[in-house]
């Protein structure tokens, strides 16, 4: 049985937050290359704190290279096949599959299938008041440059 840790009620309704529904053609997009992550919440677009929840998407042959970031993120693949890296582990990951990635863990996401790969990523500083990078790239240092050619 999960045990949840509830604030009291005095405290859940000290800040009213908006409600606000993100339609798919509404979502922000972002290309980098041919990779495409659909935005639908993070701070400055709805009203959150914390929260940053995108949608994903790697043709085949493409992926993220090896990197971290200074907060903890849950990946969910939707569709296709995902070559997963955790520091020197692979995985192969399917829809419905899901990772969870502690704070700094390096780590990087390929799509190794014929098709489409399409996944969720759930990111959340530990702090409201944090304004770093969210994503520190380390693809080009051993031995991450290196890894997958000797896997």
């Amino acid at each position: 049985m999960i045990k949840w840790k509830m604030l009291p009620e005095k405290h859940l309704m000290a800040k009213q937050k908006e409600t606000k529904v993100v339609r798919a053609s509404e979502a922000q997009l972002e290309e980098v290359g041919s990779k495409k992550h659909y935005w639908y919440s993070k701070p400055g677009m709805t009203d959150t704190e914390r929260l940053n929840y995108v949608r994903v998407t790697l043709p085949p042959g493409e992926g993220h290279d090896f990197h971290y970031h200074p907060m903890e993120e849950v990946l969910h693949i939707l569709a296709g096949s995902a070559e997963q890296w955790v520091g020197e582990e692979k995985y192969l990951l399917g829809p419905g599959d899901a990772l969870h990635l502690p704070k700094g863990e390096i780590h990087a996401t390929f799509n190794c299938g014929d098709d489409l790969l399409e996944f969720i990523a759930v990111l959340v500083p530990d702090r409201v008041d944090y304004e770093g990078e969210m994503t520190i790239e380390v693809g080009a240092e051993e031995p991450w440059c290196s890894i997958r050619d000797q896997a």
